[in-house]
């Protein structure tokens, strides 16, 4: 019995620790940069939450081998399989990166391409071993405070472009060398702020936000507190603008399109028609005004002494894609995870590669397998939310989102943020234990 609740105690710990860490994904960059600059521990600081991750799910596999009353359905699940598979074959692709003598590259790419997924099957596990009944309000209660914080960081967003000076985060520390700079700029632009909150830029911010912002969107449709979740949806649509991330507003609209569809489905199909006609204005009106100075600046990136549109970060990206494209077919079986994407700037003896594509980044570091091995997880995932999503608000929600953040990922590469992955990768585990954790029936919820 003492043996009994020492594992219940051990087992509550950990679960109230992974929803801490989720919530502290939400000010995690602002914390990291404020700590590392007074402390000096940057590094150890940015990897805390992996270490961590790593040990907890080697802790819940050792609890779960042991407890032979344990149902293993869940172990034994495909996707679960499938994830597993990954993360062995990531291992594996450190080799070519640690035989180059890279180990920061390797040892960063393999956190950072397998952090979310590790989230995921430890928030499986945890759910597996505790109470289902003793967790469910605590996770309401969590999901209430992760919405209250984005809401709080939407609106120190805006703050940042509007009332506060460009060099408020200064005051913390922030230095552009050994942190990120206390402020962003569209095209060097000073007049043309981008917030980026508590995020490290501005792109990251954007891709956060789809989360919560699919979270009070569907809420809002539900007409649960609707004055509540109206002003979140309001303020974190806000938020994403002045961000002026041209994949995140994108990923926002689809998202909220998305919703719109799967919520008010026969009020589309009756009104089809004005809705058409609406977003044909709405098209032509955002044309007639690209040559505007602050449009051209704002949604394009681009200055009027540009000779197109696209002169500028857009050419950027589209060159930057082009290449990692060639570099796919000449490697196609993957050059070692840490040689692409944002950890490939850890390489010492190598130019990092860049692709400005989370999908061509996989390509590049473990092959077509690995990226074949990826679509299918993501494919099963997107697919098992679609079939929760008449019964589940949450649901609803995380598949907007899912599509919304892999549209960024076509841009950028945005499982590569953590506060992104690893939010929605545990919020996507917790859906499938508790598919109706923010469905209201009646007006005392």
């Amino acid at each position: 019995m003492g043996n009994y609740v020492y594992k219940e105690r051990q087992l509550k710990f950990v679960f109230y620790s992974l929803l801490g860490i989720t919530l502290i994904m939400t000010i995690y960059p602002f914390l990291v940069s404020v700590l590392g600059v007074h402390t000096g521990l940057y590094t150890p600081l940015k990897i805390t939450k992996e270490v961590f991750l790593l040990a907890t799910l080697l802790f819940l596999f050792v609890s779960i081998f042991f407890n032979p009353l344990l149902r293993h359905e869940d172990l034994k699940d495909k996707l679960n399989i499938a994830i597993a598979v990954y993360v062995a074959l990531t291992l594996f692709f450190t080799i070519p990166t640690l035989q180059k003598n890279e180990l920061e590259a390797a040892v960063s790419g393999f956190l950072m391409n397998t952090r979310f997924f590790i989230m995921f099957l430890t928030v499986q596990l945890i759910l597996l071993l505790v109470s289902k009944d003793k967790v469910q309000k605590s996770l309401y209660k969590f999901i209430k405070y992760f919405l209250i914080l984005s809401f709080l960081i939407s609106i120190f967003a805006i703050m940042q472009v509007t009332i506060l000076p460009p060099s408020f985060l200064e005051f913390f520390g922030y230095n552009g060398v050994t942190t990120p700079p206390p402020y962003s700029t569209v095209d060097n632009n000073i007049n043309f702020l981008r917030a980026f909150s508590t995020m490290w830029a501005p792109n990251m911010l954007g891709a956060f936000l789809l989360l919560p912002l699919a979270i009070f969107c569907t809420l809002f449709l539900q007409k649960h507190r609707v004055i509540y979740t109206g002003i979140g949806v309001v303020t974190t649509c806000i938020a994403i603008f002045v961000t002026h991330s041209r994949s995140a507003i994108f990923g926002a609209i689809i998202c909220i399109g998305i919703i719109v569809i799967i919520k008010r489905k026969q009020f589309i199909f009756q009104h089809i028609k004005p809705i058409l006609i609406a977003s044909a204005l709405a098209i032509a009106i955002g044309a007639s005004t690209s040559t505007d100075s602050s449009v051209r600046m704002l949604i394009f990136h681009s200055s009027e002494t540009d000779t197109s549109l696209t002169e500028g970060s857009t050419n950027d990206h589209f060159i930057a894609i082009k290449e990692n494209s060639l570099d796919v077919l000449k490697h196609p079986l993957g050059q070692g995870v840490g040689t692409a994407g944002p950890s490939s700037f850890q390489q010492k003896k190598f130019t990092p590669k860049i692709a400005e594509n989370y999908f061509i980044q996989i390509l590049q570091e473990v092959g077509i397998i690995g990226f074949l091995i990826f679509c299918y997880i993501s494919l099963v995932i997107g697919w098992r939310l679609i079939k929760i999503t008449k019964k589940s608000n949450l649901a609803v929600a995380l598949f907007a989102s899912f599509i919304s953040i892999n549209t960024i990922n076509i841009f950028l590469h945005g499982w590569a943020d953590d506060p992104t992955s690893i939010t929605w990768w545990g919020f996507a585990a917790i859906v499938f234990f508790f598919p109706t954790i923010l469905d209201f029936n009646n007006k005392d919820n």
